[in-house]
């Protein structure tokens, strides 16, 4: 490489990409060391950059033609030694004076000062800032002033930067910002942004998001009047890239205004816009004929109909036909629909409107998410558009296969994503498959199989379940299938050697689904296909063939063995790739000669007990005891659980359940059986009965006094029994004292006319004389317990209670946890499910909507439940906009992680939860498994925060519509989990969550 000359050693490093590589050329010799040097414009440096002062200053001395620095300091911890501070960009803007663009991301240690440096940086064309939390608005003002040429700026999860018209004005003033993208930022509203007046004319691409959906509690617009029109005087008229999300604009347009000033507009992207109307995209048509793509993300929201109050999406046909009419170069539709009903008529749109614009616009690229009202008809219109090349279809339910088979006329078709929709079979798909030269396919969460989609594309991608799901516990074959496995002992002859045979690998597939189940032994592993089954021995070499096939739930022995012995091709092909043979050897000593066959009668019989116990299907349990008596004489003695039902006839014949000695006894939706059947029952033995859904038995005293004077009942289960109240089962009498597990239910709402506690005096202290100290579990759901206790009474008796549940108890109060945590000091997990009831202001000055436990609640449990390990706070009917409606506070539910050692821990609907609560969750040292439900208000910052949790294994994720991938990455990467469960999570997408643990969900 010497002999060549610099400039052409000059552009072979300018076309390698990698930083390693370029690192590891540049020590080749000292010529490519110093032309590296010369020509690298592009450093990336954060939490390996240790002693950070040093290092950067030795990096900026050698790559003197810097022109691009990124500082990431992305899931740094304390331990990671010091960050780059303000004397870092002191550096950097001496030492590098050709630098154009800066990007500083979770940079704790630079405030408003070091940004002050980056004045020296005259050529500085672009600033990003992410999660630059001691940065603020005089620092924003200084680079503004100081920094002629800037051109881009970007401001992510920046809450300490305000909307100070100062550093807007002066950016505005100086008409230079080209790009402006605000996201997350707490203190920058919409209406501060408009008040940017000159700078709007030159900007091109334009961004402003906001976390917390529809705040419409933000600062107001200062120029809004009421019916009065707006007339904000700027230009923008070079605008092309627009994106708003998260906004509301109800009765002051606020940014919604610039959707008619854009004439250059070329995207556009209106995601939860609240107060968007058909006007709008009227106006938008007639102004911006350029449009080339448009995204639009809508849910219900309440209107006026010609009926009167609808609820219903904010767009209508109208909004379509506009498109068509007036966006003629419209290639890029994204319509995203987010409705609870699938069947309700929600949708504003209808099939004649997306029909217009297909027809009407020479769209390339459309995606279509949730559209209930997209069916077959429209495919038949879509299969006419002249230009589509890609499409998307997710939770489009109402596609079948006439639908698909439709979609093969598309004449340009290549890309085809199909999520979710579960309408058309393997019919359909084979239909497109044939009839397109499809480019890339994406199958996931429909009913298809993997084989209609082998081989249907030059790129397929393939999940049985819907994005974000997977399943758990496999490994990848191949070609697209899994092998699941368990495990079987090993037998020792007398001779005291190994068994000759220890491996049986799988030959094909189940005939019933794509999954290629197995069994690991701890000698070795049985896979069951269809077209039977192989011995292997211990040191991997083939040994023989298995005589036994099973398709579906039915067993067969064929009359020959399937595929030839000596055939190393054939076993090649048919075992799975951890147990390819390389080729046939001589059999082991002791084993089987290889001409011959093996069937099950071959096996011993504590091998054959072992699949027996594994096999979880009764019907294959049904099939594989009529293959011969040895095996049904296995099954018989093996077999320890039945399920009958209506199949069993003559039932009385069959089955009488009096004459046996029964443990155990389940009783569930039966509407015949009445007290008496109960109160006959001679099962002297019985220690657990669960009553469900049983209407005709009522609360009499005789049966419940009867299995409660014997005292054996050890677990009690009454489930949606209409005729049982809770007051018939306080007179359980003596029963009490040896129970151990209680469940009372009920399915309806509330019913507070149930019958009364005959023992209820008004004003009397209560006095249920029965002892229930043995008691550890106890769950109380939808019961009244005003103005009488009732079953509440149990929480004053429970000494020993370890596990409570109370799921929507009316009149349920702090003076009850308090009571729960002074006597059961070993509570060991407690779940909790509240909604808003109108509750008294503390002093009786009168009423609000809350939820009836306050922080008192959960610092009583602080207090005295040093033994808590598992909480479950669910909240419902709780807006997302009002936190206050949940009495629970964020410093309550820090004290009581702070003080239990919780290991398990679910929050559904907590809007008070957020970044802040997950820093201090982060510090929860026995924290293992979080589940966060519909927690609005936690985002990317609190999930860095719990990536520096120390013990967290498990995490799972619902509808927590404010995390995103970077979220996401930094819990992955910084914890070894092992299951990642995510669900209805919106800016989460599938590859953030490949890889991130051992059980991805």
């Amino acid at each position: 490489m010497e002999d060549l000359p610099g400039a052409a050693l000059a552009e072979i490093m300018k076309r390698i990409t990698r930083t390693s590589d370029l690192s590891s050329l540049s020590l080749v010799s000292k010529r490519l060391y110093t032309i590296d040097a010369e020509h690298r414009s592009t450093i990336r440096v954060g939490r390996g950059l240790w002693p950070a002062k040093e290092a950067l200053l030795t990096l900026c001395s050698r790559f003197s033609n810097l022109r691009k620095v990124e500082i990431n300091y992305h899931d740094w911890t304390r331990g990671d030694g010091n960050q780059i501070d303000n004397q870092g960009l002191l550096t950097l803007s001496t030492c590098c004076p050709l630098l154009t663009d800066l990007i500083l991301s979770f940079c704790y240690y630079i405030d408003d000062s070091g940004l002050a440096y980056l004045t020296d940086c005259k050529k500085l064309v672009s600033l990003r800032l992410n999660s630059a939390k001691n940065i603020a608005s005089s620092g924003l003002l200084v680079v503004a002033v100081g920094c002629k040429n800037l051109s881009g700026l970007h401001l992510i999860n920046c809450n300490k930067i305000s909307g100070n018209p100062e550093w807007l004005k002066y950016l505005g003033s100086d008409g230079s910002l080209e790009e402006l993208v605000v996201k997350n930022c707490g203190g920058i509203s919409q209406y501060d942004l408009l008040l940017f007046g000159p700078g709007w004319m030159k900007l091109q691409r334009f961004v402003f998001e906001v976390s917390n959906l529809y705040n419409i509690l933000r600062l107001r617009d200062p120029s809004f009047v009421a019916n009065y029109q707006h007339s904000y005087n700027f230009c923008c008229e070079s605008l092309k890239d627009l994106r708003l999300r998260g906004i509301a604009t109800v009765e002051e347009i606020g940014l919604c205004s610039l959707l008619g000033k854009c004439k250059s507009l070329q995207i556009l992207c209106l995601h939860f816009v609240l107060g968007l109307t058909d006007s709008d995209m009227i106006t938008l048509s007639q102004n911006c004929r350029n449009l080339k793509s448009i995204s639009l993300q809508l849910e219900p929201v309440v209107g006026v109909g010609p009926q009167g109050r609808v609820f219903r999406m904010p767009l209508t046909d109208v909004s379509l036909k506009a498109l068509a009419l007036g966006c003629r170069m419209l290639q890029i539709v994204e319509l995203a629909v987010y409705s609870r009903h699938t069947s309700y008529p929600e949708i504003g749109f209808s099939q004649e409107g997306l029909a217009t614009l297909f027809q009407s616009c020479p769209i390339r690229e459309l995606v279509l998410c949730g559209a209930n009202i997209f069916d077959d008809e429209v495919m038949k219109a879509l299969s006419s558009a002249q230009f589509l090349e890609t499409l998307k279809l997710m939770d489009c339910k109402r596609i079948t296969d006439a639908g698909m088979r439709l979609l093969a006329n598309s004449s340009s078709l290549v890309n085809l994503t199909l999520q979710d929709c579960h309408g058309f079979t393997d019919d359909g798909v084979s239909e497109v498959v044939r009839a397109r030269n499809l480019d890339s396919l994406i199958v996931q969460g429909c009913r298809v199989s993997w084989k209609a989609v082998k081989g249907a594309a030059k790129s397929v991608r393939y999940d049985r379940n819907c994005p974000g799901y997977g399943r758990l516990n496999t490994r990848p074959w191949p070609d697209g299938r899994r092998c699941e496995a368990m495990e079987v002992p090993r037998e020792e002859e007398a001779g005291g050697g190994d068994r000759v045979i220890r491996w049986l690998a799988a030959i094909g597939d189940l005939a019933y689904s794509s999954t290629q189940e197995a069994l690991d032994l701890r000698g070795g592993r049985l896979s069951l296909g269809v077209e039977g089954m192989a011995w292997w021995s211990g040191d991997g070499r083939y040994a023989g063939w298995l005589c036994g096939v099973l398709m579906g739930n039915r067993w067969r022995k064929p009359c020959q063995a399937m595929g030839r012995h000596d055939d190393g091709d054939a076993i090649w092909r048919r075992s799975p790739p951890w147990r390819r043979p390389r080729q046939i050897a001589a059999k082991p000593e002791g084993c089987p000669a290889m001409s011959s066959k093996l069937s099950l009668e071959d096996l011993p019989d504590a091998l054959l007990a072992e699949i027996v116990k594994r096999i979880a299907n009764t019907s294959d349990l049904k099939s594989i005891s009529l293959v011969s008596k040895r095996l049904y004489t296995i099954e018989a003695e093996q077999r320890s659980s039945i399920c009958v039902g209506s199949d069993l006839c003559p039932a009385i014949d069959a089955f009488f359940l009096q004459k046996f000695d029964v443990p155990q006894v389940e009783l569930c939706i039966s509407d015949r059986l009445t007290w008496t059947s109960l109160g006959g029952f001679g099962c002297k033995n019985l220690t657990s009965l669960h009553i469900i859904k049983c209407n005709h038995i009522i609360g009499s005293d005789k049966w419940l006094e009867y299995i409660g004077s014997a005292g054996s009942l050890e677990e009690l289960v009454v489930k949606n029994c209409k005729r049982i109240s809770q007051y018939d089962l306080l007179k359980f009498g003596p029963g009490w004292m040896k129970l151990k597990k209680f469940e009372f239910k009920f399915k309806r709402s509330f019913n507070t006319y149930e019958p009364r506690d005959p023992c209820y005096v008004d004003n009397y202290q209560y006095g249920y004389d029965f002892c229930c100290e043995s008691l550890k579990d106890v769950t109380l759901a939808t019961i009244v317990t005003k103005p009488e206790v009732g079953l509440c009474c149990l929480l004053t008796k429970c000494k020993a209670l370890e596990r409570l549940c109370l799921h929507y108890v009316i009149g349920i109060s702090d003076h009850d946890i308090i009571t729960i945590s002074q006597n059961c000091s070993n509570l060991r997990s407690i779940s909790l499910s509240q909604e808003v009831l109108l509750c008294e202001i503390p002093g009786g000055t009168g009423v609000m909507a809350r939820t009836p436990l306050t922080d008192d609640s959960l610092n009583a449990l602080a207090l005295r439940s040093h033994m808590l390990e598992a909480v479950e706070l669910m909240f419902y009917g709780c807006a997302p906009d009002w936190p206050s409606e949940i009495a629970f506070t964020q410093d309550g539910l820090v004290t009581l992680l702070q003080s239990c050692p919780i290991c398990h821990l679910v929050l559904r609907g907590a809007n008070f939860f957020d970044d802040e609560g997950m820093e201090a969750l982060s510090s929860a040292q026995f924290l293992e498994t979080l589940e966060l439900m519909q927690c609005v208000a936690v985002t990317d910052v609190g999930m860095r925060f719990l990536a520096q949790s120390p013990c967290l294994k498990n995490l799972t994720l619902q509808m927590c519509y404010e995390v995103t991938d970077d979220g996401v990455c930094e819990v992955a990467r910084a914890r070894d989990l092992e299951s990642f469960t995510v669900e209805s999570c919106n800016q989460i997408s599938l590859e953030a969550l490949q890889g991130a643990a051992k059980s991805v969900h």
